[in-house]
């Protein structure tokens, strides 16, 4: 990927309206009016997974449950640009709350703890890092 063409692309706005009807249509037409699930894969370093998909050779898609903000989703971007320059995922604390398991038969304590970090990690977390929520 071109960097400064990737620079460009996200300093604009260029697919605003078309991410605001989808997001309209999803309402309206699909009738999806649940907590989002965003499912990251990185084919270029064998990260692939999530709900409709096997996991990968190089490790299981980041995983994002709720709406969050965009310092956030800044975080988990960086974290997928490192890993890919890396060649493969990594597994350190910066990394760890993007591997959440994607389905709901998790045991509740661990869903409970794992909020817990991000709300220390992101004070103005989306509402699935805020507990009681």
């Amino acid at each position: 990927m071109d960097p400064e063409a990737a620079a460009t692309f996200l300093d604009g706005d260029g697919l605003k309206d078309h991410v605001w009807s989808w997001y309209g249509r999803t309402i309206r037409e699909f009738g999806i009016r649940s907590i989002p699930l965003f499912s990251f894969s990185v084919p270029a370093i064998g990260v692939s997974g999530g709900p409709f998909r096997p996991l990968g050779e190089g490790g299981d898609a980041y995983v994002v449950r709720g709406s969050m903000n965009a310092d956030y989703f800044l975080e988990l971007f960086e974290v997928i640009l490192r890993d890919q320059r890396a060649g493969s995922q990594g597994q350190d604390a910066r990394s760890q709350a993007f591997f959440q398991p994607y389905n709901d038969n998790v045991d509740p304590s661990q869903q409970r703890q794992r909020r817990r970090r991000l709300t220390e990690k992101h004070p103005d977390g989306g509402s699935c890092s805020r507990e009681g929520n």
